[in-house]
């Protein structure tokens, strides 16, 4: 679709029924003499429907939360070290150069 047209701006306007009474009815009269608003016009109000057909709600097409539980039950954490948090990404704590993993203090900067 080209907007050859200034008056493009305004239809969404005019589909919500924000212009006054006056600022409507020349529109309208624009668009039976101008193309470019003409096929604007008419996809704004073919979206404007397809939009209200759509359902309102869309539930899910399974339950989420089990699979979600269990990989927090289990504690595996896959990604690697670097995308971790840096709270809990694994520092040596202690002699002997040993790993295990312990909070930060702080944030790094």
């Amino acid at each position: 679709m080209t907007m050859d047209c200034a008056q493009t701006d305004r239809l969404q306007d005019l589909l919500d029924g924000d212009l006054d009474a006056a600022a409507a009815a020349a529109l309208k009269r624009h668009l039976g003499g101008c193309p470019a608003c003409a096929a604007a016009w008419a996809d704004l109000r073919r979206l404007r429907d397809g939009a209200a057909a759509l359902p309102g709600e869309i539930p899910p097409a399974h339950d989420l939360w089990p699979g979600i539980a269990a990989r927090l039950d289990d504690g595996a954490d896959a990604r690697p070290a670097a995308a971790r948090p840096a709270s809990i990404r694994p520092r040596c704590a202690g002699r002997g150069g040993r790993w295990r993993w312990r909070p930060c203090s702080r944030w790094p900067s």
